[in-house]
């Protein structure tokens, strides 16, 4: 353990409604998931989404997902989200599609056309 070159930062401490146990079977299971959420002005909306990931950084987790509201990919913080309720309907396109057109809008046009 003393060569190990992994770190622990602290631990989680942000309060989380939805567990993400709720997220990961929506994701895994390509499922729609209506959420409330509270943006960082303390504003509420009801969103639609198709999550396809969830990332952990040391203070903050995101639901990366398509927005039925917005049109678009967004991130979303897993402590602003109030409820969350898996609908019956899945995505109409797979995860896989959807995760890669999303790392598209990330990388530069030189890196992802060599994808």
């Amino acid at each position: 353990m003393q060569d190990s070159a992994l770190l622990v930062g602290p631990g989680w401490d942000k309060p989380q409604v939805v567990d993400l146990e709720v997220l990961r079977h929506a994701i895994r299971s390509e499922r729609k998931l209506r959420i409330e959420y509270r943006d960082q002005k303390g504003e509420r909306s009801t969103r639609v989404i198709w999550p396809i990931a969830i990332a952990f950084f040391e203070s903050t987790r995101l639901v990366v997902a398509w927005c039925e509201l917005r049109r678009d990919f967004r991130s979303f913080r897993a402590d602003r989200i109030e409820a969350g309720d898996s609908l019956d309907e899945r995505y109409p396109r797979p995860r896989a599609l959807l995760e890669k057109e999303w790392l598209d809008t990330l990388l530069p046009e030189s890196v992802s056309v060599e994808r």
